[in-house]
């Protein structure tokens, strides 16, 4: 078989295995493919109450009245207490009993009921939309996207199918190419090579063989460089702690040699002052 056949052969299954990873690539995406979530439902709105009206009493303690009798008569301080609180809580009922204030919580009890009202239509509305336009819209949709789903998946399926068992069938008849030089990169190389040259397969693989040799020496060569480089970066950061080391020593050595003398200085100068000391006791 002439080198410009075997070339022909090389690039036909360098073809074929470029088009079965795209078309295998594509196959694995659309496995993963799904159709977008179900809209989610309308939230029903909750009206909440406006408080009521503050009571505003208009009894007002008095601490004048509250204190200075208390100076004559002690008890009256509790006295008072009784005596305001019992107005105040009168005077509270007598507000929250009455038609003004009955009317403006009543007001308010009505609009939020009216308010709850419109909100409940408006919910109704929305929830007639949702189970009558929107969710069979959305199953509608679905049920297309999964028919056309269905057939891409179905499609890419065969194909990749056709592409493996023409791919095997191209390296079972025609037999040139080994099993370890049927990737992509080594194809690629060998098509590249042939196609340029009168090379033979044999040759071909035999040139991808020392190419792929070089390499591997290369990437051991810069992988040795990149060692020694961190076992040199190690050392001599183990040098410089060794240095530091030392000098933390040397400053600890001189505190101590400097306490010491000072120690000494210490006992010389108290021996001294005793020695004046006696000398003058004794005069």
């Amino acid at each position: 078989m002439k080198s410009n056949e075997q070339a022909i052969i090389v690039k036909k299954a360098l073809d074929l295995t470029k088009s079965l990873e795209s078309e295998t690539e594509k196959l694995n995406q659309l496995k993963l493919e799904k159709f977008k979530p179900i809209p989610c439902g309308p939230a029903k709105d909750i009206i909440m109450k406006a408080p009521y009206p503050e009571i505003k009493i208009k009894t007002k303690f008095n601490w004048l009245t509250a204190i200075i009798p208390s100076f004559i008569f002690f008890p009256w301080f509790i006295i008072y207490l009784v005596i305001y609180n019992s107005r105040k809580e009168s005077e509270e009922k007598k507000i929250r009993n009455s038609e003004e204030y009955i009317n403006q919580c009543q007001e308010i009890d009505r609009q939020q009921i009216e308010q709850q009202a419109i909100a409940d239509e408006k919910y109704i509305v929305m929830k007639k939309e949702y189970d009558e336009v929107i969710i069979p819209k959305y199953n509608e949709e679905l049920a297309e996207w999964e028919n056309q789903h269905n057939i891409k998946l179905e499609e890419t399926e065969k194909e990749v199918e056709r592409l493996r068992y023409e791919l095997e069938d191209n390296y079972q008849t025609t037999n040139i190419i080994p099993m370890q030089y049927r990737d992509i990169d080594a194809l690629t190389y060998l098509y590249e090579l042939m196609s340029t040259s009168d090379y033979e397969i044999k040759e071909a693989i035999d040139m991808y063989d020392k190419n792929m040799q070089r390499q591997l020496s290369t990437a051991r060569v810069l992988s040795q460089q990149q060692a020694n480089e961190l076992a040199k970066q190690q050392n001599d950061l183990a040098i410089e702690q060794n240095q530091l080391l030392d000098e933390q020593n040397e400053i600890s050595e001189r505190a101590r040699r400097e306490a010491r003398t000072a120690a000494i200085i210490s006992t010389i100068q108290r021996h001294n002052t005793n020695s004046i000391l006696n000398k003058i006791s004794k005069k």
